[in-house]
């Protein structure tokens, strides 16, 4: 066993006044044990963990367990010389390759060489060559190697492995510990980043490997994993987060990480409770934690207490201290121990008990004092670390986008294999027949118009649901974030596809109407049937509180735009009537070509403004305040939407990425053209079934949208019945379905302002003044909606109160004719000079 085991037991057990603790350790062992330190190590984490154990020791002031760790000292006195330290420094960078990324070339490891990162560090910062960059080099090097070249898993964890994506417990202790170093001695904003990514990994191996035992399992992903409470990868664990704790804790900017530091100290007593919890009469412990079958293992006992007694001094609580006490004995010289013969006086080489797998592993812990930590000012030096950190933070989320996208180190799913996954994906994709026949019809039965509306009507319905299945299986390469924004986009491509083919045929009061009654649709229909389908069988259901509230802001927005021109046409007209009455003045002519100017102008303006304001509320929600926030999940959503990204990282989409794009850019396109043939074939459908042109436009062509998501929700309805009475019941969904309110929102503040902008560019007279009784439907529709999802909750009782205002919306719109204001206003050709100039504004009917 590697010595230094011992070593920073010998370093922790002076950190307590508590008698219980005598080392008992004669200076002939220390000093022999200190000796083949250096003899001994030779890989890189025993490098790395040898420096670390010697200075803890040796030169505690210099360790990041002492109040003045940051900075260390410019130049070092005769009597805290590190020399043995400086020594593994200079030695590891003086022989590294010239072309070498990592500070010591390792085999497979990714994190290893970091574990001397500190040293180097150290070196770096007390040379007295201050034109010698070489180890701030290296140090920088390395840096970058691990933010930008390693690869790392769905979540952002840094991969222990480079060869393939691989989370090891023993990473906690290499690698996190110096990127908070580096960032501690750099100081300001990129320093700060860099100790939030410490952390960040500290999270995020924590979140992968740990279950309700509090233990962390030893390896996940890869192409192997070990799933066995590994003592050592638990002490390691540990520490690790200790040593970053510590880091974070006397650093300049100690104030801005006391929740982490909070959150660090909760895990590593999480991992001691566990550990001890099984420890042996002997005060030991074995392999595999749990398994009392595997061997007593020296050197997770050793480290394990260390850590307990570095707790202990830092937190000011015994809780734990007798169990690393008892740990301790294993270790201590003289006949009265049990253990005794386990430690060498020859060569003061722990013996026996040690792990014997071929990837070993043997450790260390910290020593040096550490109590309440003293504010400082940040440090300046003549000669600090490059101030740029590389690939923070742009880069770095970038490469793990694109690791996750390219599944690098995943299985790659095949053609044939996403192909019948997609064609199995639904029963809807049976419709798909009904596509060649509208096609058919269309080319050759002309004079059938209304055949041609309703199999065109049915085509559509299998290609948006393709679109919801291909952009749920985008999640797995984009997130679950990115994915419901492709989703929400593609939903809405099939009636923005609709309202451009009614733009460029001049059907524009059609267009209006079907522009409310898609919003309309969104908000009540849609999310009111999920909620009674997804509800019927639990008394509330949870909406995402971060976007929740941004879309009422949006939706109230956008309907706000749409009532302001309506306002705005209604003042005009009763200001028109009062001076003509009071005067006997003639106003100012309402319905004449050159108000109509004035609604395209402003309408064109606002449809601008609406842009830029839908664009940066995707950059608010998809990038959040925060560094290298993009595309990760905020913090404050809920555990059903963590739990969904966690399934996601883990799980393989059945669907390879690039086949689903080809997919989704042929299904675009057959859906484009089918839209053309069901929107030709609506006139002559009104004249012969003598459908009203408003209710066309306000229910039944923005319906194409929900088909498919209707059928599968009263299946699902019924399915859930029937589960319930006769079988098994299904789980209630506790989150609810919103995603209708966010194709509200991209309808008002997206679609339709691009709308607006492809009439402006084409010369059409398309603007934002709506028909009146649309304007009351909508701001109706919006004042429920925002009521019903205002305690970021919701229920089936809630959703048949909104179903049934859209079934009043639907009924009225039967029977109403119109409003001839607005139709004038958007006839293609001149309006006529004062032609109703004193007509009732607000109807005229």
């Amino acid at each position: 066993m590697v010595p230094w085991i011992r070593t920073t037991v010998l370093a922790t057990a002076g950190l307590l006044s508590s008698t219980d603790i005598q080392h008992g350790f004669s200076d002939g062992t220390i000093v022999q044990v200190r000796s083949n330190l250096m003899k001994i190590a030779n890989k890189s984490w025993e490098l790395g963990v040898a420096a670390e154990a010697l200075t803890e020791l040796s030169w505690p002031t210099l360790s990041i367990f002492d109040e003045s760790a940051f900075p260390p000292p410019a130049h070092l006195k005769a009597t805290l010389n590190a020399t043995d330290v400086l020594s593994i420094a200079n030695e590891t960078v003086s022989t590294r390759p010239t072309n070498s990324k990592s500070l010591i070339a390792d085999q497979g490891s990714s994190a290893d060489p970091a574990s001397i990162g500190v040293a180097v560090l150290l070196a770096n910062w007390t040379r007295h060559d201050v034109s010698n960059h070489a180890y701030a080099n290296a140090a920088t090097d390395q840096l970058t190697f691990l933010l930008e070249d390693v690869p790392r898993s769905d979540t952002g964890a840094i991969s222990h492995r480079n060869d393939q994506t691989q989370l090891w417990s023993d990473f906690v202790y290499m690698a996190p510990p110096f990127i908070a170093y580096y960032g501690a001695l750099q100081g300001g904003k990129d320093g700060q980043q860099l100790m939030q990514i410490a952390y960040d990994q500290c999270r995020l191996y924590r979140d992968a490997l740990v279950d309700e035992s509090g233990l962390w399992r030893h390896v996940a992903l890869g192409s192997w994993q070990d799933n066995n409470y590994w003592a050592t990868g638990n002490a390691w664990a540990a520490a690790g987060m200790l040593r970053v704790h510590q880091t974070l804790n006397h650093s300049s900017q100690a104030k801005q990480f006391k929740d982490q530091q909070a959150n660090l100290t909760r895990w590593i007593n999480e991992i001691l409770e566990a550990s001890w919890a099984h420890q042996t009469l002997d005060g030991g412990l074995h392999n595999n934690i749990d398994d009392a079958t595997s061997h007593l293992d020296t050197a997770s006992t050793a480290l394990m207490a260390s850590v307990t007694f570095r707790m202990a001094a830092i937190h000011n609580t015994t809780t734990l201290v007798p169990a690393a006490n008892q740990a301790l004995h294993l270790y201590h010289e003289g006949p009265h121990y049990k253990m005794a013969q386990n430690i060498s006086t020859v060569d003061g080489v722990t013996r026996h008990r040690i792990r014997t797998s071929d990837w070993s592993e043997d450790e260390f812990e910290q020593g040096g004092p550490s109590r309440q930590r003293a504010e400082k000012p940040e440090a300046q030096r003549e000669q600090p670390l490059p101030h740029h950190i590389p690939g923070m933070p742009d880069s770095v989320g970038l490469k793990r986008f694109a690791d996750r996208f390219l599944r690098r180190g995943k299985r790659q799913i095949g053609v044939l294999e996403s192909l019948y996954n997609i064609a199995t994906s639904s029963f809807l994709n049976l419709f798909i027949i009904f596509l060649p026949i509208s096609w058919v019809l269309y080319f050759h039965e002309e004079d059938h118009f209304h055949l041609i509306f309703a199999f065109s009507f049915l085509a559509i319905i299998p290609l948006e649901r393709l679109f919801d299945y291909c952009g749920e299986q985008m999640a797995f390469y984009c997130g679950k974030d990115l994915s419901d924004l492709i989703i929400i986009t593609l939903n809405n491509i099939v009636e923005a596809t609709l309202a451009i083919i009614l733009l460029i045929k001049n059907q524009y009061r059609i267009l209006q109407a079907t522009i409310i009654g898609v919003i309309v649709l969104h908000l009540l229909l849609i999310p009111g049937t999920a909620f009674i389908t997804g509800g019927a069988r639990i008394m509330s259901q949870d909406l995402t509180p971060h976007i929740n509230e941004l879309n009422h802001t949006l939706l109230t927005m956008g309907v706000l735009s749409i009532v302001l021109p309506a306002a705005f046409f209604a003042a005009l007209d009763r200001g028109t009537s009062a001076a003509t009455e009071t005067a006997g003045e003639a106003g100012p002519i309402l319905l004449s070509d050159e108000m109509r100017g004035s609604f395209l102008a402003f309408s064109r303006g606002m449809a601008v403004i609406l842009l830029v304001m839908y664009i940066c509320s995707r950059i608010y929600i998809h990038d959040p305040p925060g560094e290298d926030n993009a595309f990760q999940p905020h913090a404050e959503l809920p555990a059903t939407i963590r739990e969904h990204e966690e399934k996601l990282a883990h799980e393989e989409p059945e669907v390879n990425q690039w086949v689903n794009i080809i997919v989704i850019i042929i299904s675009v396109g057959l859906m484009a053209v089918t839209a053309e043939f069901l929107v030709e074939s609506t006139e002559s459908v009104t004249h012969q079934l003598h459908i009203p042109e408003e209710w066309l436009g306000l229910v039944l062509l923005p319906i194409v949208s929900f088909a498919a998501d209707g059928a599968i929700a009263i299946i699902y309805f019924f399915r859930s019945l029937y589960h319930h009475y006769f079988r098994t019941p299904i789980k209630p969904i506790s989150l609810a379905r919103a995603r209708a309110i966010d194709l509200s929102v991209q309808f008002s503040l997206f679609w339709m302002p691009v709308f607006t902008l492809i009439a402006w560019w084409t010369h059409k007279p398309f603007s934002l003044l709506f028909d009146l009784f649309e304007v009351v439907v909508l701001v109706c529709s919006c004042f429920l909606v925002n009521y019903v999802t205002a305690d970021g909750k919701t229920n089936w009782a809630e959703g048949c109160a909104m179903v049934g205002f859209y079934a009043i919306i639907a009924m009225c719109a039967w029977f109403y004719p119109g409003q001839p204001e607005v139709r004038l206003f958007l006839q293609a050709g001149p309006i006529a000079g004062g032609a109703g100039a004193t007509a009732g504004g607000e109807g005229g009917h």
